[in-house]
């Protein structure tokens, strides 16, 4: 991933972006895990705990599906697609793939 320049660069980018955002589409969340201390302390005030769902952790084969896609016109389609939300980072593999 770390080669590819310019605008395919620039999607993958905008891509790491949205998933922190937890806007990739069919993007799965977890919970966040309290620290023990923190959760010992609080006990008289649960309601007041905030737990923030945190994005899933982005898994690397999707990634590994654009190492031999030279085409630059076809990973700009592909990754706008996902850049988009019309395309899952699964549904991007299967589109390479293709």
């Amino acid at each position: 991933m770390a080669f590819r320049l310019g605008e395919v660069w620039e999607l993958q980018n905008r891509i790491f972006s949205i998933w922190d955002r937890k806007e990739v589409k069919g993007q799965q969340s977890k919970k966040a895990k309290l620290d023990p201390q923190v959760e010992m302390k609080s006990k008289s005030r649960k309601s007041d705990l905030i737990i923030e769902e945190l994005p899933e952790d982005m898994k690397l084969l999707p990634w590994r599906s654009l190492q031999g896609i030279k085409d630059e016109r076809l990973l700009v389609s592909v990754l706008s697609r996902v850049a988009a939300k019309e395309f899952s980072l699964d549904e991007m593999v299967t589109e390479f793939q293709k």
